[in-house]
């Protein structure tokens, strides 16, 4: 939905709604209330275990980058923009798109992606600095069972927006 950042924005100014889930992460509520306020960054962290990074795109192409992770604790995988971070770690990083569609100013926001080798959880923290304040939200999930990719937080997520239709 990043890549047709304009059309979500165009369906929105139509009147459509579009429900986003939270997903892994805290706080998405004040988040929308400050985007009314000037938001001058937002700052994601993630940190996931190593064997959840091995399949993205990123380290398939930088191959010497996974053998350094495999050799240390923590990794940096990835410093840079969120779309750069979507692109990179499709499988991964959702919480990156969450929070550009929530804030509505993803050319403010910057991703690090760290790999943890001995990491038991899907960390996710936000740093958003606005007008009306700082915001820090640290969720720290236990991964799915079925797809350690993903935060069981955020199949949840998915399920108590549903329960609201229903």
């Amino acid at each position: 939905m990043l890549k047709n950042f304009s059309q979500y924005k165009a369906l929105i100014k139509k009147g459509y709604k579009i429900y986003i889930p939270s997903g892994a992460i805290a706080g998405c509520d004040a988040l929308s209330a400050v985007k009314y306020a000037k938001i001058k960054s937002i700052h994601l962290k993630t940190i996931k275990p190593l064997k959840t990074f091995v399949t993205s795109p990123y380290l398939k192409q930088n191959k010497s980058l996974y053998n350094k992770a495999l050799k240390q604790k923590q990794t940096v995988l990835f410093k840079g923009n969120v779309y750069d971070a979507i692109k990179n770690f499709p499988q991964n990083i959702n919480v990156a798109a969450t929070l550009a569609i929530v804030s509505n100013v993803p050319d403010k926001i910057k991703v690090t992606i760290v790999a943890d080798k001995s990491a038991k959880y899907n960390v996710h923290e936000v740093t958003v600095n606005t007008d009306a304040g700082e915001i820090f939200t640290c969720t720290k999930n236990i991964p799915s069972k079925d797809n350690p990719k993903t935060s069981y937080l955020a199949a949840l997520s998915a399920l108590s927006m549903l329960y609201q239709f229903v």
